[in-house]
């Protein structure tokens, strides 16, 4: 599964180039769909065909193609299309789609085609990529699969346009729905949208750490297993995305998911982390992305690659600065004073001023992350229910420990010459394995 900001950079390089398109002409009718044929496929074709020289070739409704896992294949064709037997290949419908808008959810993208939609789940190694139909005829049509070192997963033909979903290793998946409403009622399966149904979000992540609890499951495992492998609970968290939530949340990577998801303020800093992470994918990745689009096609230079290293604050990182009163924080969490399942004798490595932007936002959060120790700036405010207070003070577990420092949270928002200063502290980031690699600016025992 795709890390959350590559389904959203997927989406936003589709839109940059279609978007404008669709918005002066209308939709886009389409006219093929072309994809390239795995090593076992092209044996299949005569030495004349294009897949026998690991070229692009179109499919049609006799194509039984399927792509994706190995427990969950899709057909490259719209299936309710598709001629069987000795019924003779019809094309026709295919004529009849046409492109009206593009949306995306943190697995893939969706394509409403009119009678058709179709959502393309990158899975692993597989991008959108928008050319111009003379380019993609020129250039990549022209090019072998090995030569040109990747594969054309499928290419939605249009007159003018081609969007092509290029893939390292074939693993991803069509699926189409006979109507855009049909459509959005199989989509209710995928992760929810969180950025746009918070609430939600944290219903089901309360409804998670329930059926955990009260089941069998060892949650003794460490806890970015544990958020890693709730796929439907935290779309699109991955390797790097769960240490970056770690280092947002404050929490060592040594925490199992008990000690995480058994109490209420670090449950609710790994849900606002989650939060504040989207929120920058949210309102920064297109101003990230737009000086790399050349021509409507994506050509970063290296050091416009390299510039994402800054939205990272440990991953695959030496070091990194981080505000003094944290690095405060990380000085004082002394391996050897650490002590499981009690009262703390080190804190939690905490910093509010990265969710300057999202700690005021509904559901609120503040009173879960500080407990006793009122927000700063909730004090004289009435803290509405949401579903993980509701859960908490169902199990009886309010009160248990913040793990936050009494009083270091005073401002609760540095001054920008506090917190984005140049001369900022640095402090080294810890790499540690266990199962992937994981990046933590925490000392482990």
């Amino acid at each position: 599964m795709p890390e959350s900001r590559e389904s959203k950079a997927s989406f936003l390089i589709v839109q940059e180039y279609l978007g404008p398109i669709l918005k002066a002409e209308g939709p886009i009718g389409l006219e093929a769909i072309e994809i390239d044929a795995t090593k076992a496929e092209a044996k299949r074709f005569p030495k004349s065909h294009p897949a026998a020289s690991g070229l692009p070739y179109r499919i049609d409704s006799g194509c039984t193609v399927t792509r994706g896992n190995n427990d969950s294949q899709g057909p490259v064709y719209p299936p309710v299309w598709r001629t069987y037997g000795k019924k003779p290949v019809d094309n026709t419908r295919l004529s009849t789609l046409a492109l009206t808008s593009i949306d995306y959810t943190y697995r893939g993208i969706v394509l409403d085609l009119g009678p058709l939609s179709l959502m393309i789940q990158y899975l692993t190694h597989t991008s959108a990529h928008p050319f111009p139909r003379a380019v993609y005829d020129s250039t990549i049509k022209m090019v072998d699969k090995e030569t040109r070192k990747f594969k054309v997963g499928m290419a939605l033909i249009f007159k003018d346009h081609v969007l092509a979903f290029h893939s390292h290793d074939m693993i991803f998946q069509a699926s189409f729905e006979p109507t855009w409403a049909s459509s959005r009622a199989a989509l209710l399966s995928a992760p929810i949208d969180f950025y746009s149904a918070e609430w939600a979000f944290f219903a089901g992540l309360a409804a998670w750490i329930r059926t955990r609890r009260s089941s069998s499951s060892d949650r003794h495992g460490l806890a970015t297993e544990a958020i890693r492998g709730a796929g439907d609970v935290f779309p699109g968290v991955g390797v790097y995305t769960v240490v970056e939530l770690f280092f947002l949340a404050g929490l060592s990577p040594q925490l199992t998911e008990a000690e995480v998801f058994d109490n209420p303020s670090r449950t609710a800093r790994v849900g606002l982390s989650y939060r504040t992470y989207l929120h920058e994918s949210e309102t920064g990745l297109r101003d990230l992305i737009r000086p790399a689009i050349k021509d409507g096609l994506l050509a970063p230079t290296q050091q416009q690659r390299l510039g994402y290293i800054n939205w990272l604050h440990v991953y695959a990182k030496d070091r990194s600065k981080i505000p003094a009163r944290m690095a405060e924080l990380v000085d004082d969490y002394v391996p050897e004073k650490w002590v499981r399942y009690n009262t703390p004798t080190v804190f939690d490595v905490f910093e509010t001023s990265y969710h300057s932007t999202t700690l005021m936002l509904k559901p609120d959060l503040s009173q879960l992350i500080f407990g006793s120790q009122t927000s700063p700036a909730r004090a004289n405010d009435s803290i509405l229910s949401d579903p993980l207070t509701e859960y908490f003070d169902e199990q009886g577990l309010l009160n248990e420990p913040t793990f936050l420092r009494q009083n270091h949270y005073l401002p609760l928002f540095l001054e920008p010459s506090e917190f984005e200063s140049l001369a900022l502290p640095h402090r080294h980031i810890y790499t540690y394995r266990h199962v992937k690699q994981i990046w933590s600016i925490i000392l482990a025992a």
